[in-house]
């Protein structure tokens, strides 16, 4: 059989996502260096209202993501979903070894011992664990306020995402510093940490206030506590995955919080089937962006 003619492929320069400009800074507060990702809407110059703001943290698996999904909603919803500014949070280039490192520092709110085998968990150079105090100091008052110096956002129209460490850290936020953010949308979020120290934090909260002024949307797939599904990855046997409990402890939370009455509370927990930790993601961020700007007050 002849081959017709060839196209000729010219090689080119990729083509960039548009509206979305870079930033690093140097926190006095963590003592790192930290890359911000900021990308507008497609109509940014043409709209004159304050914006929300939606801070996705883990940014290099999460960023384009949120963008696009944001994007499309804001598009093609039909109002229903608003022009929104996306904010990603990471760091600069690095060997993944030392940024995972830092990750695992800023996102964790306590030491306790990492279960895991992986080297690039936890490595020799490792700055350590338990940062999350002082990087929810970073997010109040350096990341948040650079951003609104620099953008016509809603002061208080913020949401915060996060999946599995980053999950973590945003329940971390919500008892401790709740107002930072109006929205919570959450994916997995690593409830095992340190004995679910978070459990401890939702009680301490329910204990000392009679409100929690929040839209959360939290999310978990199905299959996480199945064996061959698991999640930390390097668990071996049936015995270690209770230790986990990534579907167990968020209903044990959403039970709580929806037991507790705060009238300013609006809680959505799903659990997505035939997903697991590494699938959920995509699934729960668009069922949650609608559900955090448009769903209903029920609680």
């Amino acid at each position: 059989m002849t081959q017709g003619p060839q196209n000729e492929w010219a090689e080119a320069r990729p083509t960039p996502i548009a509206n979305i400009v870079g930033y690093e800074f140097d926190s006095k507060i963590v003592g790192d260096r930290f890359a911000i990702t900021v990308a507008t809407p497609l109509l940014y110059e043409a709209t004159t209202e304050p914006l929300p703001t939606l801070y996705t943290l883990d940014q290099s698996l999460t960023l384009t993501q949120v963008v696009g999904q944001s994007r499309v909603l804001g598009a093609l919803s039909f109002g229903h979903f608003p022009q929104t500014l996306v904010v990603g949070i990471g760091y600069p280039p690095a060997p993944p070894a030392h940024n995972v490192a830092r990750r695992n520092r800023d996102l964790t709110p306590t030491v306790a011992p990492f279960r895991s085998r992986a080297p690039a968990i936890v490595t020799e150079a490792s700055p350590g664990l338990g940062g999350g105090p002082q990087f929810l100091r970073c997010l109040v008052e350096e990341i948040i306020p650079g951003i609104e110096a620099r953008y016509r956002v809603h002061p208080t129209d913020r949401t915060l995402i996060g999946g599995s460490l980053s999950g973590l850290f945003g329940l971390y936020v919500l008892f401790h510093r709740p107002e930072t953010f109006a929205r919570y949308l959450l994916v997995s979020p690593s409830m095992y940490w340190d004995n679910a120290i978070c459990l401890s934090y939702e009680e301490t909260w329910a204990k000392e206030h009679t409100d929690l002024p929040a839209r959360v949307f939290c999310a978990v797939g199905e299959l996480e506590e199945v064996l061959d599904r698991r999640w930390p990855p390097e668990l071996e046997t049936e015995e270690d995955v209770p230790i986990v409990r990534m579907v167990s402890y968020l209903k044990e939370l959403t039970g709580r919080l929806g037991s507790r009455g705060y009238p300013g509370l609006t809680l959505e927990r799903v659990i997505f089937p035939d997903e697991h930790h590494l699938t959920v993601f995509p699934a729960a961020l668009s069922r949650g962006l609608m559900q955090l700007f448009t769903g209903n007050d029920e609680h």
